[in-house]
């Protein structure tokens, strides 16, 4: 069974992003979809305008990319990394406002990952979050050093 694609990431306050108020935390694929027709509506772009200002023309005059709008529009997939930045770019807009899922999505494609978040009432603690392909020989290294901390704090 595929997982269900729900991520996190941090908002932004208020004060570093005005937008960052509407940003939710969390996107599903047809929440997106949604947020893209909402874009461009306010534009009063079809799917054709935002593929033509995103990705371009082609030899024959069509936008590139007519058939990706479609698939993010009706929440069949997240863009990649690349097709996310050119919509954010033709938004006038940051990725990660678009789509704030991109940390946790990088997990999804194999894209290594770091997250260290402050451990609840422990202000000298944290949190360790890493996705990332290593040899074996590192991976049992971290283990080690992880496991040996654990008997000495516990």
């Amino acid at each position: 069974m595929a997982r269900k694609a729900r991520h996190t990431m941090p908002p932004a306050t208020a004060a570093q992003d005005p937008a960052a108020e509407m940003t939710p935390r969390a996107l599903t694929k047809q929440e997106f979809g949604r947020r893209l027709q909402r874009l461009m509506l306010e534009r009063n772009w079809n799917q054709s305008d935002l593929a033509r200002a995103a990705f371009g023309k082609g030899k024959d005059g069509f936008p590139l990319g007519r058939d990706s709008i479609s698939t993010y529009v009706r929440g069949i997939r997240f863009p990649d990394p690349t097709n996310l930045k050119k919509l954010a770019d033709a938004f006038g807009m940051e990725p990660y406002q678009l789509l704030p899922n991109t940390i946790e999505a990088a997990i999804d494609q194999e894209v290594p990952a770091l997250e260290i978040k402050q451990a609840a009432g422990h202000p000298d603690k944290v949190w360790l979050r890493v996705n990332q392909m290593v040899d074996l020989a590192t991976a049992a290294k971290v283990f080690d050093a992880l496991n040996q901390k654990r008997g000495g704090d516990d």
